[in-house]
């Protein structure tokens, strides 16, 4: 399921306003929905999210946030995001956005991040800054499923994206693609060609890995570049190990009024502790029933009350936000019990599908001082589903799934069964009136028939005929 997540710190006036100036902007600029976010969908977390960038101080009155379920990328969302690159997709990486390729994908992700940074510091080690600048940062995360077009294991980036980079962006300072060869080399013996310009062994989550660098700065048009990866035997596709860390979720109760959820969160690190800050976002539509909360570890009760931020939501007005502060033991399973009322809504507050149901926004872990030796990033970036970002105290942010929770909804075809019934009795009244309306009467003289001529007028003969 296809989430989008739009959070941001603004300066301290006129909050309200500018988070919905920012959200319309950045509707039409994407060619995305963010307009439909409104006040009953935008949460002020306390503790959960940080700004990146300089030092905003006490940022939490002051942060919006908010998600669209069922958001999906789709090439109305790519075309404006290739046109915010330098060199839009004439050159350098952005070549390789063939919006086909890109939308073939089993999963993808588009990120825009704007942040403030220190252009001119006084000084090495001061903490003030004369210049301050604004910094954009594009992010596209595309997961491809290779078997689902070629069976072959080997892969090129002609057949991957239908295209070959060229060269550099000319107003790039740095362009390159890195391919992680950590695992693929040392367990299948596979090969990549042509030759990388470099070999750089980086340290990601506190784990070594092995890259291959290729600089499109040494690439001319004449000769593109096309990477080249071959195993040199059959190669068996083994099911991917679970990860350190994951969030499920999972909707509890029955009927039209009784709700629930079941949030797990599981740590399948034998030796580590996990400390997670755990945020649900939650509708005003979904009434939660804070004292039926129930916390367990493998089972052993425990009490969340003493490290729980609760903000209780208003109707129409602002949505529930639960923030945890958790500890979770090796190898552990966390699990969260909570059950909620489903509210009544107006006829006119219903979507065009009310019978698919509504969605309850995914949930936010953030763990710190992540480490895993399965991590998916090769360098200190914020995308879809899985970011973490490079400070001193590494943190990992997680979404869980949404939830998709049938309401009571009324049976939207009466409206028009009473419009048809209506219809047609207004059609047949009003067709009888305007007959009699505009029928001229006459009279018309009847002559006595003999009895002959009535009965072979009975036998369908005419009168007067043998």
């Amino acid at each position: 399921m296809w989430v989008s997540v739009f959070w941001c710190v603004f300066m301290p006036f006129r909050l309200d306003k500018r988070w919905h100036g920012l959200t319309n902007g950045l509707s039409g600029l994407l060619c995305a929905s963010l307009n439909s976010i409104n006040s009953a969908a935008t949460a002020q977390p306390r503790r959960t999210l940080e700004p990146e960038g300089m030092d905003q101080g006490n940022h939490s009155s002051r942060l919006r946030y908010a998600q669209l379920t069922r958001e999906t990328v789709c090439t109305e969302n790519l075309t404006p995001f290739k046109k915010l690159l330098p060199c839009s997709d004439k050159a350098g990486l952005a070549k390789l956005l063939h919006a086909k390729s890109v939308m073939d994908g089993a999963y993808r992700a588009l990120g825009v991040h704007v942040r403030p940074v220190c252009n001119h510091p006084q000084g090495v080690g001061d903490t003030e800054c004369s210049s301050v600048a604004l910094e954009l940062r594009l992010t596209l995360t595309v997961v491809m499923d290779k078997l689902s077009f070629d069976t072959s294991p080997n892969w090129s980036l002609q057949k991957l994206f239908r295209s070959k980079p060229t060269g550099a962006c000319p107003l790039a300072s740095d362009s390159v693609i890195t391919v992680d060869t950590t695992d693929n080399v040392t367990r299948y013996h596979a090969t990549l060609s042509p030759a990388p310009d470099a070999v750089e062994n980086i340290d990601v989550y506190g784990h070594s890995r092995r890259l291959a660098v290729y600089d499109l700065r040494k690439v001319n048009a004449s000769k593109p570049l096309n990477l080249i990866w071959r195993y040199p035997k059959t190669v068996l596709y083994a099911s991917v190990p679970k990860p350190v860390f994951f969030v499920e979720r999972l909707a509890t109760g029955y009927g039209d009024q009784d709700g629930g959820m079941l949030v797990r969160l599981h740590n399948t690190d034998p030796q580590s502790c996990l400390s997670v800050l755990y945020m649900e976002t939650v509708l005003w539509y979904f009434r939660i029933l804070l004292h039926t909360m129930q916390a367990s570890v493998n089972g052993k009760p425990v009490d969340l009350w003493a490290n729980l931020t609760y903000q209780a939501a208003k109707d129409r007005q602002r949505p529930h936000v639960l923030e945890y502060a958790l500890e979770l033991p090796p190898s552990s399973v966390l699990e969260i019990r909570m059950e909620f009322d489903k509210a009544f809504q107006m006829w006119n507050e219903f979507p065009p599908d009310a019978h698919h149901g509504f969605y309850m926004s995914s949930g936010v872990a953030c763990i710190q001082s992540f480490s895993t030796p399965n991590a998916s990033a090769l360098y200190p970036v914020q995308n879809g589903y899985l970011v973490y970002r490079g400070r001193e105290s590494r943190v990992l942010t997680v979404h869980s799934p949404p939830l998709l929770i049938m309401l009571p909804t009324p049976d939207f075809s009466m409206p028009y069964n009473v419009i048809c019934l209506s219809c047609t009795i207004v059609a047949i009244a009003f067709g009888s009136l305007h007959n009699l309306s505009i029928k001229r009467f006459t009279l018309k003289k009847l002559e006595a028939a003999s009895v002959k001529d009535r009965m072979l007028k009975l036998l369908g003969m005419a009168p007067g005929k043998s």
